[in-house]
C-alpha cells in the first residue's frame, strides 16, 4: 500500500479527519475537517501511520469524555441589551 492509500484508509476509519501524507517528509498529518464535531482538536503529526491512528483515537476518546462537540447550553438568566 502506498502512502496515499494509507492516508485514504485512515480517513475512512476516522470520518471527519483529513489525513495528508507527507510525500517528502514522510510524516502523516491529520487535521479535523470543517464538519468534524471536534474541530478544535488541533493538528496531529506522526512519522508512522499506526502512531497517527493511535493519536487520533486518543483525541476522539478525550473529546467524547470531556463532552466536546456537544451544543452549549444557552444562558437565559443574563439580561439582553434590548431589555
Amino acid at each position: 500500500m502506498n502512502i496515499q492509500q494509507i492516508a485514504q484508509a485512515l480517513e475512512r476509519a476516522h470520518p471527519g479527519w483529513v489525513v495528508i501524507p507527507g510525500y517528502y517528509s514522510g510524516h502523516f498529518t491529520a487535521i479535523p475537517g470543517a464538519f468534524y464535531r471536534y474541530r478544535d482538536s488541533g493538528m496531529i503529526i506522526a512519522d508512522d501511520p499506526d502512531e497517527l491512528e493511535r493519536r487520533i483515537r486518543l483525541v476522539e476518546k478525550s473529546a467524547v469524555q470531556n463532552g466536546a462537540g456537544q451544543p452549549s447550553s444557552v444562558r437565559r438568566d443574563v439580561a439582553s441589551p434590548d431589555r
